[in-house]
């Protein structure tokens, strides 16, 4: 009943830092990378999912490093990665964010240090908008979170967001198979 979840690129002995496993339900669990040093043809427990709940990304990250959630209602969440504590592979996570009842997280990106980055929040419908990453207050983690952008039926619920830079290019895909390649600079920053 396992599908794939999340794909990882990993040095072959690379054992440095975490892996930063986040859920749908806004449940977030840091793991040392090194305990994935061996890994068994059959698999290892990595992540102990709640019931109900499913696992919906896993990306490197330091402690030292800031995190952002981004929620399909268009919250956000902002945090210090040192607010989670490393913990063990078959270990649940803690909340990441304080879902609303009718919401899941959309994405989460671990922040690069780089005052030039801005967020990049695209709906379900095309809908788009940048806004300085600097404008994201770091905040504790696991409250509600700051409104990211506003969902409506025309625009759609958040499918995504991610780190960009002025002259990046992004490309968009539908789920018909469609791609649209667009510069950055093109989507309206608010």
């Amino acid at each position: 009943e396992d599908s794939i979840a999340s794909v990882l690129a990993i040095k072959e002995n690379e054992t440095e830092g975490d892996l930063l496993f986040c859920s749908k339900k806004g449940l977030i669990k840091r793991t040392a990378l090194s305990l994935y040093k061996k890994i068994r043809t059959n698999g290892l427990i990595a992540y102990r999912c709640a019931e109900g709940d499913e696992l919906l990304t896993v990306v490197k990250s330091a402690e030292s490093q800031n995190i952002l959630i981004t929620t399909k209602r268009g919250l956000s969440i902002r945090f210090k990665g040192s607010q989670i504590r490393r913990v063990g592979r078959a270990s649940q996570g803690v909340k990441g964010i304080d879902l609303r009842e009718d919401d899941e997280i959309a994405g989460m990106i671990v922040l690069e240090d780089n005052s030039e980055l801005l967020l990049l929040s695209v709906t379900e419908n095309g809908y788009g908008k940048r806004s300085s990453i600097s404008q994201y207050r770091t905040q504790k983690r696991g409250g509600k979170g700051i409104i990211d952008m506003k969902t409506t039926k025309k625009n759609g619920l958040v499918v995504g967001s991610i780190q960009v830079r002025d002259g990046d290019r992004i490309m968009l895909i539908t789920n018909e198979g469609q791609v649209i390649r667009i510069p950055v600079h093109n989507i309206r920053e608010t």
